[in-house]
C-alpha cells in the first residue's frame, strides 16, 4: 500500500530535470516576447506581432513617441525643401536606430532609449551604402514595372533589421563598424523571406493602414500609430527568426 502511495504522488509530481529537481511541465503556457518563440515552434499571425507591437509601445511609450517625433520631424522638414533627396544620407540610420530600440524592448536586454536613434551614424558608412542601394534598386523595380519593385521591396524587406543586428554588435564592442558586411544582409534577407513575402505583403498592407490612420485625429495620432506600426514589421522579423531558427 505505501508504496503504491508512492507511485500516486509520483505521478502528480512535475517531471524531473537531469539534476533530480523539478522542471516545468513541457505544456506549462510562459510568457515570451516575440524572440523567445520556440524554434521552429509554428507560424505566426497578424494577430501575434500586432499584440507584441502593442505591448512593446505600452510599456515604453515615452521612448518611441519621442524617438518617432524626430524621425517624422527630421524627413517632414527636409521633405518642404528643395533638398528632399538629401534624406538619403540619414533616413536608413534613423529606421537601424528605431530597430535598436525595438530590439531592446522585444528581447529585455536593456531599456529603449531615444538616444539609440543616433548610434547608427557610428557607422554611418556601411549603413548609408546599404540604403542607398535599397533605395535606387526600389526606384529602378517601380520605374521600369511596379512588380518588380514590389518584389525587391519584399525581398529585401529585412535588410534594415539585419543591419541592426550588426549595428547592435558595434554597440557592444564586439564588432567594428567597418566589419559590418551590408551587402551580405542582402542576401540573408533574401533567405529569410523565402516562403513569407506574401505575409509580409500583406501584413505591410495592414501596417502601413494602422500607421497613417493616425492622421485621422489632427495628425496627432500618427506619433502613435506610426510606431505601432513600425514595431509590427519588426516583430514580423523577430517570430520569423525564430520560427526558421537563425
Amino acid at each position: 500500500m505505501e508504496e503504491n502511495r508512492e507511485d500516486r504522488n509520483d505521478k502528480n509530481k512535475g517531471p524531473k530535470d537531469e539534476s533530480g529537481g523539478d522542471a516545468a511541465w513541457p505544456d506549462a503556457k510562459q510568457e515570451q516576447g516575440p524572440a523567445q518563440v520556440r524554434p521552429g515552434g509554428g507560424d505566426f499571425t497578424l494577430g501575434d506581432i500586432l499584440e507584441d507591437a502593442y505591448k512593446a509601445l505600452k510599456e515604453n511609450l515615452a521612448a518611441f513617441v519621442g524617438a518617432m517625433a524626430i524621425n517624422l520631424i527630421a524627413n517632414g522638414a527636409l521633405m518642404r525643401t528643395r533638398f528632399s533627396m538629401l534624406n538619403v544620407f540619414f533616413s536608413e540610420h534613423f529606421s537601424v536606430g528605431m530597430t535598436l530600440m525595438a530590439f531592446s524592448a522585444y528581447r529585455k536586454t536593456r531599456k529603449p532609449e531615444v538616444g539609440d536613434l543616433f548610434f547608427p551614424f557610428t557607422a554611418y558608412v556601411p549603413v548609408f551604402l546599404a540604403g542607398l542601394v535599397f533605395t535606387l534598386a526600389l526606384v529602378v523595380g517601380f520605374v521600369l514595372l511596379i512588380v518588380p519593385g514590389i518584389y525587391i521591396a519584399l525581398t529585401y524587406g529585412l535588410l534594415t533589421p539585419l543591419l541592426a543586428e550588426d549595428v547592435m554588435k558595434v554597440r557592444d564592442g564586439s564588432m567594428k563598424p567597418s566589419d559590418i558586411d551590408w551587402w551580405g544582409k542582402f542576401k540573408q534577407s533574401e533567405k529569410l523571406m523565402e516562403g513569407y513575402r506574401i505575409k509580409l505583403l500583406l501584413y505591410g498592407i495592414v501596417l502601413t493602414l494602422i500607421g497613417i490612420s493616425g492622421i485621422i485625429a489632427f495628425g496627432v495620432g500618427i506619433f502613435f500609430t506610426m510606431p505601432i506600426a513600425f514595431l509590427g514589421f519588426i516583430a514580423f522579423y523577430e517570430r520569423l527568426r525564430a520560427v526558421k531558427g537563425v
